[in-house]
Formats: C-alpha cells, structure tokens, sequence
C-alpha cells in the first residue's frame, strides 16, 4: 500500500503525492497550483522534497508559471531551513 495527500481547497485539477509507508511526511504545502511534501527515510537517513504542479496553460502566461514554480520552490527553501 501507499500512503497520500490530496491537495486542499482544490476541486479541479487536483494535485496528490503518494509514497510508500517507510516515508514520512515531514512538511506540507497547498497553494492554488502546486502541492509540494517534504518526505523523510528514516532507514536511509535522507529526506526529499517534491513539488507536484499543475501550471497555468494558457500559451501567454509563462511569466506565471515560472512565478508559480518560483513561489513552491521558496516554501521547500523554506521548510528544509526548519529542520
């Protein structure tokens, strides 16, 4: 079995990360577009950050998407100087 989290707030498209049971979640966070996790192996002693996204589309708004990219990336910055 896996074990998940469901992006909150958001009704469509939605963002999930599963990962196996030997991880564990260590940090979280929802914005409008991207879930990002910060996932710890307790065996292996390492941790990883992944940022699961659903960009903007519209062919125009690449500025968005990078600020949208820019915005997840600062919060996993962020969590990783928390631990």
């Amino acid at each position: 079995g896996y074990d998940g989290l469901h992006q909150k707030g958001n009704t469509h498209p939605c963002n999930a990360t599963f990962w196996k049971p030997r991880l564990s979640l260590v940090w979280a966070q929802h914005r409008s577009r991207t879930l990002s996790t910060v996932l710890h192996d307790g065996q292996a002693k390492a941790s990883v950050a992944i940022v699961n996204c659903h960009l903007e589309g519209c062919p125009s708004a690449s500025l968005k998407r990078v600020q949208q990219l820019q915005s997840a990336l600062e919060g996993v910055r962020h969590a990783g100087s928390l631990q």
